[in-house]
């Protein structure tokens, strides 16, 4: 069996050593080998084959969104994975510079659609916007929660493709609003003051607000320098003020800005760190003194 197989491919590979043979008388397998230790590589080529080592494919996701008070189905949205085949193959002779060479080649391309729709008893605040993820790779669809006020239970519809139900469980937290609470840099008795107003204040009667407060000196062409910091705890209300008091080294007629967070400490938000904006104001002590 060895014998024929190396016949045959003498036989594609060099048909003028082919043409002297004949399986009538045998084959010599010593004169076949001789000629191919005296011309080693002559008119031989390589086998030349793919061999798929593995298959992977492209991951796609996307964020679906239930808006606080709105529609309770989620955008329509098409999802798409191209899968693809690692092949090698083999080129020339390994004893003259061949080798191997892979590539990455298309094998199929998956589409799916997507929308959530939400059911059971759903009711959100006003700045709850609910969040889901939907991601596909190959065939492999994923659809889950990201920020939402319920615990979901998803599942595809029988009766629609692509049509998603999440029925909705026990309630939970979520990140309050980040531009709930909004803040103004003042002049005021012995330097500035920050006035605070908190939009969502009725939803969290009886709540308290973390606040860290840092009043920075804006340095033109230098690094800005920290001027003083504050942290206080205060009843959660419409309006309160905040005072940088005896702070020294305040500067006529230079602009000072305000770098602060808060935190909902409650019932109802998550005691998430939530960044606020950032106000600015330019120190003038006549204000301060009249104790604007």
């Amino acid at each position: 069996m060895f014998i024929r197989s190396l016949a045959v491919l003498v036989l594609c590979a060099a048909p003028a050593l082919a043409q002297e043979l004949s399986f009538d008388s045998g084959v010599d397998a010593k004169a076949v080998l001789d000629n191919l230790h005296r011309h080693p590589g002559d008119g031989i080529p390589m086998p030349r084959y793919t061999n798929s080592y593995y298959r992977w494919s492209t991951r796609e996701c996307t964020t679906l969104s239930l808006p606080p008070g709105g529609p309770a189905k989620t955008e329509e949205v098409w999802l798409s994975s191209t899968d693809f085949e690692h092949d090698c193959y083999y080129r020339g002779d390994p004893r003259y510079g061949g080798g191997r060479d892979c590539y990455d080649r298309p094998a199929g391309t998956h589409r799916e659609r997507v929308q959530i729709e939400s059911r059971g008893n759903r009711s959100t605040n006003p700045w709850e916007r609910e969040t889901f993820q939907a991601c596909l790779e190959g065939r492999w669809l994923d659809v889950r929660g990201l920020q939402t006020a319920y615990r979901y239970d998803i599942k595809e519809d029988p009766m629609q493709w692509g049509h998603f139900l999440a029925t909705a469980g026990s309630k939970q937290k979520m990140d309050p609003d980040a531009s709930g609470i909004t803040a103004a840099l003042v002049n005021s008795a012995g330097g500035f003051a920050v006035d605070f107003q908190d939009k969502w204040a009725s939803y969290y009667a009886g709540e308290t607000v973390k606040l860290h407060l840092e009043l920075w000196k804006d340095v033109e062409g230098w690094f800005d320098s920290k001027a003083a910091d504050l942290d206080l705890e205060v009843s959660a209300g419409p309006v309160w003020r905040a005072g940088f008091s005896g702070v020294q080294g305040l500067q006529s007629g230079k602009k000072y800005y305000v770098k602060w967070t808060f935190r909902r400490i409650g019932g109802v938000s998550k005691d998430s760190e939530m960044k606020g904006n950032q106000p600015e104001a330019v120190f003038q002590p006549s204000l301060s003194a009249a104790g604007r």
